[in-house]
């Protein structure tokens, strides 16, 4: 095309009909600025120099490395999804629901402390569904560490299943692993 032309100012074509240009203004023909008037080949995405000169910078492709390791990321934080639901669920203890999870046993367990502390006989435990329930202190403290166990193991799996993801040195080993309850 006649009087096609490159402005460095705005990136874009421009045309221009004359003799003498303007200094933004670079013709098509020029070798600074051919790949801004050829299609950006395949793999290969359009950058611009400090001079707002147009070039092409290959696309870089990951390693089977880099990919492996997004793999293994986007595994792991969906099995802390399902430890977080599974080490946080409801815990059934005597026919009435209890929070589970750490925190929940830590919580039974100080009430328990506070309970001895100003020499009550029974200690208030809350349910999930806010009713308060008179427990003995063994009681309590059973329950504290049911939720608590039941949360430790949840934990350690969680912690065992991160470390074969970890150790996995291909796709195939990485769908072996399975959270299974």
């Amino acid at each position: 095309m006649k009087n096609r032309y490159y402005n460095k100012d705005t990136k874009t074509q421009a045309v221009f009909k004359g003799e003498n240009p303007p200094s933004n203004l670079i013709k098509d023909i020029d070798e600074r600025v051919k790949n801004f008037f050829e299609p950006t080949p395949e793999g290969y995405i359009k950058k611009y120099d400090e001079n707002n000169l147009p070039f092409n910078e290959l696309i870089p492709k990951k390693t089977i490395t880099e990919l492996l390791k997004e793999v293994k990321e986007k595994k792991i934080a969906e099995f802390k999804i399902i430890y977080l639901e599974a080490a946080n669920k409801d815990f059934i203890y005597k026919s009435n629901s209890y929070k589970g999870g750490e925190s929940s046993a830590s919580a039974i367990a100080g009430a328990i402390n506070l309970a001895q502390a100003l020499s009550e006989s029974n200690c208030k435990i809350i349910d999930s569904n806010d009713e308060p329930h008179e427990l003995t202190f063994e009681s309590a403290a059973i329950l504290s560490a049911s939720i608590a166990k039941e949360w430790r193991d949840t934990f350690y799996k969680y912690k065992a299943l991160k470390v074969k993801i970890n150790t996995s040195v291909n796709q195939i080993e990485l769908k072996l692993i399975v959270w299974a309850e």
